[in-house]
């Protein structure tokens, strides 16, 4: 019989084979594939919008972001491939040529990629901390968490690689003779460490940030803006216990293909949940930056009706002079028998136009103040963006002034 029309395994008691249309829950896998995807580019992107256009400056730990990037669309790719090739299905409805090799390399290749994804993230964070942390005993630190990650993700990668002799045999149900290592252990391993290493890396700072001369509520605020790395650890260990529990009963009941999908779902929320907390710290800042700017816009939209209602009030019944001195008055005075004086406008002054025919004189003086008024972001370009690499804008601090016009008439 054909390849493609036998069944990876025989279909237990009670069970008929089906390759035609069979059931599954890989529509699961593909929506959580979608939702992640969109999360964590929107994240990447505001990252480097922050990074190269706001603070002027695209470090190491941006770089490593793009390559987490690069693996985590990678992971994201193949593990679609693997929903056609029968993720999700009983493995009595897959056929063996969609198993073996093409399955079972595609899931070796997710855990190199996925152990490369997590390397870089957490190197990311860590070259930030080397960033804004240039203290001697955090460093001594900081060298041994980088090893510590290092170490282990590396020897993982190998492990994966080289877990059967022949190499092959990881892949291809057909090779009779092969020795392979207990994978079992080493996933669980690798999970485990790769847990300790994102709470070691969450941890790092906290006692430099309860050290600085901070008032209480800024501390709080870097402690819970830190303290998003938690949710990796959460998701982290939630993925532990899934691992165990199919490594235990889902890994040895030969359907692989069906029992694998709580894992790939885990993992892609781990991996999404790690990126956007990797980023935290450039969220915020993009977030306020975004506040600052409508703030801006608002009270300066506010401003100009103000002072538009307040200039078209005085344009039809007073005389009016403009200085452009700030936080200065200017007055002109004009006294005339028999006519007013028109300043600057056409528009009779009904008051005065009586007075002339009574056959007085009047005396104008118009008063032209002005107030210095910054707005609430007051050269938001100058101060929204606290990084070191900023450089802020030539123009400094933008000032409004705000012009007050009044005409006073006396008889005279």
């Amino acid at each position: 019989m054909a390849p493609s029309l036998t069944p990876a395994i025989q279909a237990p008691a009670g069970r008929v084979s089906n390759l035609i249309n069979p059931d599954g829950v890989g529509y699961r896998i593909t929506i959580t594939n979608i939702v992640c995807i969109v999360l964590f580019m929107i994240v990447v992107i505001i990252r480097l919008i922050t990074r190269v256009f706001f603070n002027r400056s695209f470090g190491h730990d941006d770089s490593l972001i793009l390559f987490a990037t690069a693996s985590f669309l990678a992971i994201m790719g193949v593990f679609q491939w693997m929903v056609s090739l029968g993720l999700g299905k009983h493995l009595w409805d897959v056929p063996l040529e969609s198993y073996s090799p093409s399955f079972l390399r595609a899931w070796l290749t997710v855990a190199v990629l996925y152990s490369a994804c997590m390397l870089t993230m957490k190197l990311s964070v860590l070259m930030l901390y080397r960033r804004l942390f240039p203290i001697q005993n955090f460093r001594i630190q900081w060298w041994c968490a980088l090893c510590f990650v290092n170490a282990y993700s590396v020897m993982f990668i190998f492990a994966s690689i080289f877990s059967c002799s022949p190499i092959s045999a990881a892949w291809d149900v057909s090779v009779s003779e092969h020795k392979c290592i207990n994978r079992t252990a080493l996933y669980i391993a690798y999970t485990v460490m790769n847990s300790i290493s994102t709470w070691w890396i969450l941890l790092m700072p906290m006692p430099i940030i309860w050290s600085l001369a901070l008032k209480n509520d800024q501390k709080y605020l870097l402690t819970s803006l830190f303290a998003l790395g938690s949710l990796p650890c959460v998701t982290s260990i939630a993925r532990l216990k899934v691992l165990v529990d199919w490594l235990n009963h889902g890994a040895t009941d030969r359907d692989i293909t069906y029992t694998l999908w709580n894992i790939v779902i885990w993992t892609q929320l781990e991996l999404t949940v790690c990126m956007i907390c990797a980023c935290g710290p450039t969220l915020r800042t993009f977030i306020d930056r975004q506040i600052k700017i409508v703030k801006t816009i608002t009270s300066e939209k506010s401003w100009s009706k103000s002072w538009t209602r307040s200039w078209s009030k005085s344009w039809g019944d007073s005389k009016h002079s403009h200085s452009n001195s700030h936080g200065s008055a200017s007055y002109a005075t004009d006294t005339t028998l028999g006519k007013s004086t028109r300043l600057g406008s056409e528009a009779s002054n009904l008051p005065n136009f009586i007075e002339m025919l009574q056959g007085r004189g009047t005396k104008n003086k118009t008063l032209v103040s002005s107030n210095d008024v910054a707005p609430d972001s007051a050269s938001m370009d100058h101060i929204i963006d606290e990084d070191a690499h900023y450089k802020p804008s030539q123009e400094g601090i933008m000032v409004h002034t705000s012009y007050q016009v009044r005409t006073v008439s006396e008889t005279v």
